[in-house]
């Protein structure tokens, strides 16, 4: 059974600071990413959720609340996408994989 969660890529970084946005497939211990071109600094990402931070004291850091908001939208449709995938193979008993499902 294949499993998708969001993952904030920390290992390679862009040279603003931001690090890449991946939808995360593993199945049998074996992962693939599928990029969601969205990116994030580690002092916006919420790693609990594993969504973008919505709230913040800091009145300089709440102007970015409304992109945010946007973002962590693109990110659930993202990742609704591939869970319907994963839903629509093992309804069919179709045999596939992680990778299959990054082409998709």
């Amino acid at each position: 059974m294949n499993s998708a969660k969001v993952v904030l890529w920390r290992y390679k970084k862009k040279k603003n600071g931001e690090a890449q946005i991946y939808i995360q497939i593993t199945e049998d211990r074996k992962t693939r990413l599928v990029n969601t071109t969205l990116s994030a600094k580690e002092e916006d990402w919420d790693e609990a959720a594993s969504r973008f931070k919505t709230q913040y004291r800091r009145a300089e850091d709440r102007a970015k609340i409304g992109m945010h908001i946007i973002n962590n939208e693109i990110i659930n449709k993202k990742l609704n996408e591939v869970n319907l995938l994963i839903k629509e193979y093992t309804l069919e008993d179709k045999l596939y994989s992680a990778q299959q499902i990054k082409n998709d």
